[in-house]
């Protein structure tokens, strides 16, 4: 293995393209520290799966992080499919205590599908919002409508109520009349 470094164009690397890797799964370094991480942008289109789906079978594992103080994530509740495997893509890569390797490639896929799903659904959410505000609008016009109409029934109402009022006053009196003998 060679690397090449150049005073002119400081850079340390490989002197040739993607045949080298830096650690192991079972010699992995603890922390790296960088400006930028640069990967090339072949990320995955999981359109075809349910990401959001996907993503909330990942469960807390009740374990607190003692670095941050947050939960961690149950290994055992990552979908296969979304673990790192080997160069050969049979095997999923494990640390030497056996917890299993996480690609940033693949939950970047995963949580840009969830973007798209998300987004999938508000638009779906927002022309079904704008269908019931129109439905509703037309409510209201027919709501208004009604009550304009039921209005002049309210008058009419009230002028019979006096009308029947004014008959029975009426009637009153010719009982009234009868019973005293008196026929009109």
């Amino acid at each position: 293995m060679r690397f090449s470094l150049s005073a002119a164009n400081p850079y340390i690397g490989p002197t040739s393209n993607k045949v080298i890797d830096i650690g192991r799964s079972s010699y992995a370094f603890d922390d790296v520290y960088a400006d930028d991480f640069q990967n090339v942008a072949d990320f995955l289109h999981l359109d075809s799966r349910d990401d959001l789906a996907e993503l909330s079978r990942i469960k807390g594992s009740g374990v607190i992080d003692p670095r941050t103080g947050l939960e961690m994530i149950d290994d055992n509740t990552i979908p296969v499919w979304m673990l790192s495997k080997d160069k050969e893509g049979k095997e999923i890569i494990r640390d030497e205590e056996g917890k299993p390797y996480l690609a940033f490639r693949m939950l970047a896929s995963l949580l840009m599908g969830c973007c798209r799903q998300l987004d999938g659904i508000c638009k779906e959410l927002g022309i079904k919002t704008d269908g019931l505000k129109a439905k509703t609008d037309d409510l209201i016009t027919k709501t208004s409508e009604l009550a304009t109409k039921t209005s002049g029934f309210t008058t009419k109402t009230d002028e019979l109520i006096i009308q029947t009022e004014a008959l029975r006053k009426d009637v009153d009196k010719l009982k009234a009349a009868k019973e005293a003998g008196n026929p009109h």
